[in-house]
């Protein structure tokens, strides 16, 4: 009968410490995916931290919030989850930002289908209704700009688009400013959405 008592009141202390303590120790996901503005809770209760808050933010009960389209790392003392963050809106393709590239790495993913213009840019038609023409530009070899061209019909859907990859800077006459970031020092592109005419909207990716 003692040995029994002894290990009912060993048993009752270890749950009053399970009790006590607030941190949940689960089996965390190595790789979940969201939307943007969707959230997702791992259930534990940690001192999560996100490798790329610009992507996806995590708070200390583990909910991850989807914030721009990528992908990233949130990580806590249990370990690590991939979180891969998914677009609610697909007006159209991204162009290639891999600024930095050569012709024959930007072809090799875009196509051949392009025209060279006179100031020697190259042209493509791109078979979306809605953004029709991509233009990229070269500077000594390597890919220093896009250019699309979107309607102004679509108004709306392209600002959407666009604030789910990017975020919204600052207004500049008829410019909109975005970064790939949360601020200019840790961006790498720039994209200026302004109005070309009552047609098109001009999409400018460049270097930041």
């Amino acid at each position: 009968m003692a040995l029994v008592a002894a290990a009912a009141i060993v048993a009752s202390v270890m749950v009053g410490c399970e009790k006590e303590g607030d941190v949940k120790r689960v089996n965390i996901p190595s790789q979940i995916h969201v939307k943007v503005g969707q959230t997702y809770d791992l259930g534990s209760t940690q001192s999560w931290s996100s490798n790329k808050t610009f992507v996806a933010s995590v708070n200390g009960n583990g909910v991850i919030t989807g914030q721009h389209v990528g992908e990233c790392t949130v990580s806590c003392a249990d370990g690590s989850c991939r979180v891969i963050v998914q677009a609610n809106v697909n007006l159209f393709e991204d162009p290639i930002t891999q600024w930095g590239w050569n012709r024959a790495q930007v072809f090799s993913k875009a196509g051949s289908n392009y025209q060279q213009t006179s100031e020697g840019n190259y042209t493509y038609e791109t078979g979306n209704g809605i953004a029709p023409y991509l233009v990229y530009t070269f500077t000594n070899g390597s890919l220093t700009s896009a250019l699309l061209m979107v309607k102004t019909s679509y108004t709306n859907q392209v600002v959407d688009h666009l604030s789910e990859r990017y975020k919204f800077m600052y207004k500049e006459g008829t410019s909109f400013i975005f970064l790939d970031g949360n601020s200019m020092t840790d961006a790498t592109t720039m994209v200026i959405l302004k109005y070309y005419n009552s047609t098109y909207w001009a999409v400018f990716y460049s270097e930041k």
